[in-house]
């Protein structure tokens, strides 16, 4: 066997043992890109038991709400006073930067 051939099979194998346990790794709430590192670098195969056995890590914080979210929550036409147009602007997405709708609630 060529000794290109085994140190690219070696390295291919230990690539492929780096994203397993990154995967597993971030799926127990550690730090993926570490494992993949240390999966990569030093550990090899090796690194996928490591993470399998390390105790996972405290679980995440929920992320606050994104501009899109807040502004739909904002602009719900329930929510808005009588007789006051509200504009929909939906920054993030495809008409970002676009007038929205203009709605008009009905004076009661």
């Amino acid at each position: 066997m060529d000794a290109n051939f085994l140190l690219f099979a070696v390295g291919v194998q230990f690539f492929l043992s780096a994203i397993v346990a990154a995967a597993v790794a971030d799926d127990k709430n550690l730090s993926g890109i570490g494992f993949f590192f240390l999966g990569l670098l030093f550990l090899g195969p090796f690194a996928i038991a490591v993470a399998i056995l390390a105790t996972p890590g405290a679980p995440r914080p929920p992320l606050p709400p994104s501009p899109v979210q807040r502004v739909r929550q904002r602009s719900t036409i329930s929510d808005s006073a009588p007789g006051i147009s509200v504009k929909v602007v939906a920054p993030g997405d495809d008409h970002e930067g676009q007038i929205g709708t203009m709605y008009e609630v009905p004076r009661r």
